[in-house]
């Protein structure tokens, strides 16, 4: 027994120093060389006046370019945690003034994300859709989630919401309500949502799956309320089953 403490204090003592010394030496690198390296491998991520360290530094002005569409990020913090070295990975706390939360990278090359929250405006989604314009807030909030570099979802589980939702196709406003959804991962890589509505002249209720290798699939029903338009009923009639209590029910494939 005294032969294993002893062991086991100089495992301590060894993963302490390892840990000083990268905090001594992360506390000192600039975080113009970390943000200039990063650029290198994310060129999508956009950095501007960069302050601090690698240890905990700031870009005064930061956005994220997506199919040709750069989202505005503004300033973004950044915080490093030494002692997550000892579960072989780093981590980093990030902050902006769109999301927050905890970004951890394994030896084993799996990405990973804690309390990770973020708030950007449904409008966002019209750089990527001409026909359909969308309008509302959608916040993503996933308490644990991990992803691999090929996109293979391994660990989710988290919530998304989309709230004032409206639509507007040719040039016609329609009014959705409030919704929400649980997703977990489903087990194969994929994304599992359980989406339900919250306020509003619909009531939801569906599951959806979708992935990297997994076609799209959602299956539910949908219940116009009595201050529903008119006009999306018609469009519900063109894709789903009416019911006898006045639901929709919905098949994606048909």
């Amino acid at each position: 027994m005294p032969q294993f403490i002893t062991r086991l204090l100089k495992i301590l003592i060894i993963l302490g120093l390892f840990i000083y010394l990268v905090s001594a030496i992360v506390v000192r690198v600039p975080a113009t060389l970390v943000t200039s390296n990063l650029a290198k491998a994310l060129p999508q991520l956009q950095l501007a006046v960069v302050s601090g360290t690698a240890w905990v530094g700031k870009s005064g002005d930061a956005s994220i370019e997506v199919q040709g569409q750069a989202i505005r990020l503004g300033i973004l913090r950044w915080k490093f945690q030494p002692l997550k070295l000892l579960a072989l990975k780093i981590c980093v706390d990030l902050e902006s003034e769109v999301f927050s939360g905890n970004a951890c990278r394994t030896l084993t090359g799996r990405n990973q994300v804690y309390k990770f929250q973020a708030e950007l405006p449904a409008s966002l989604a019209n750089h990527f859709n001409r026909e359909v314009q969308f309008a509302g807030m959608a916040s993503l909030n996933i308490l644990r989630g991990e992803v691999t570099d090929k996109g293979f979802v391994k660990t989710l589980e988290g919530s998304v919401s989309w709230r004032g939702a409206r639509v507007n196709v040719q040039n016609m406003w329609f009014t959705l309500g409030d919704f929400a959804a649980d997703v977990i991962n489903a087990g194969d890589g994929s994304i599992k949502a359980t989406v339900f509505d919250l306020a509003g002249p619909f009531g939801v209720k569906l599951d959806a799956v979708a992935g990297i290798n997994t076609a799209p699939s959602a299956q539910g029903t949908i219940l116009p309320k009595s201050n529903a338009q008119d006009e999306i009923k018609d469009v519900l009639g063109l894709f789903a089953v009416p019911q006898e209590n006045g639901a929709f029910a919905v098949k994606y494939p048909l």
